[in-house]
């Protein structure tokens, strides 16, 4: 095995699983999520289309304002269209 020092402690050999990418869990998919991809574009057409405010929205939705904010804005769930 060959092994890399880095600062004080040695780390996994290469080619390790930890040196290999990782595919994202996004969405609905990810073990923590709330939502669904279609509860999120019901939250955007709400907001967008209908002029609902972000705080009816979070109301309707029994969330936190800057939870929907948050996807409201596309700082969250920006693979949902």
């Amino acid at each position: 095995m060959i092994y890399l020092i880095s600062g004080r402690s040695l780390d996994m050999p290469i080619g390790s699983p930890r040196n290999q990418p990782q595919p994202s869990m996004q969405g609905s998919k990810h073990r923590k999520a709330i939502y669904t991809e279609d509860q999120v574009r019901q939250m955007r057409h709400l907001h967008e289309k209908l002029g609902l405010c972000v705080k009816c929205v979070a109301k309707l939705y029994e969330a936190n304002y800057q939870t929907v904010w948050s996807i409201l804005t596309y700082d969250t769930w920006r693979h949902v269209r």
